[in-house]
């Protein structure tokens, strides 16, 4: 398994996040730290070698207003969310297309001594980047109304004023 994180930017923090993420006993790769060409290359190697990756999505951005619908330039493709056109990273589905492996959504429920992974059903991807990528937000989303307190955006300033019916 291959997990990719994005580690805060204050040292101590990172630091703290690292021993945690030690303990579930994968290979880790801080993509913050990391150039997008090693990133890349790292997933492609895993992928040959039949590894899981675990991606964290936990980026949200601005929906492209290109008529594609596809950023090539940002990775960002745009999807909806309860309603909302959202930006959202491309590679999981344009990896999943091109090695022909399934996306698989997934929400950790944190419990007292340990962490559960909840998967949802597999999506096989098209060739489609903005519908493959549409139909995995969608599966996190079914996910997500089973298990909303482990919801991953639960403290993001733009969900939250979401929530709280606040004009963005």
């Amino acid at each position: 398994v291959l997990m990719l994180i994005k580690e805060p930017k204050d040292d101590r923090r990172a630091a703290k996040q690292r021993r945690f993420f030690k303990n579930l006993g994968c290979e880790i790769m801080d993509v913050r730290r990391s150039d997008t060409g090693t990133v890349a290359r790292k997933i492609l190697k895993a992928l040959k070698q039949g590894k899981f990756i675990i991606g964290t999505s936990d980026r949200l951005r601005e929906a492209p207003i290109i008529e594609s619908g596809y950023n090539k330039y940002q990775d960002n493709v745009r999807v909806e969310v309860y309603g909302h056109l959202v930006g959202i990273v491309g590679w999981p589905a344009r990896f999943a297309d091109k090695f022909k492996v399934p996306l698989i959504p997934v929400v950790p429920q944190y419990q007292e001594t340990n962490i559960q992974l909840h998967l949802g059903e597999s999506i096989e991807a098209k060739g489609d980047l903005v519908s493959d990528t549409q139909a995995w937000i969608s599966g996190l989303l079914t996910l997500l109304k089973s298990y909303p307190q482990d919801w991953m955006f639960a403290y993001d300033k733009y969900w939250a004023a979401v929530f709280k019916g606040k004009p963005l």
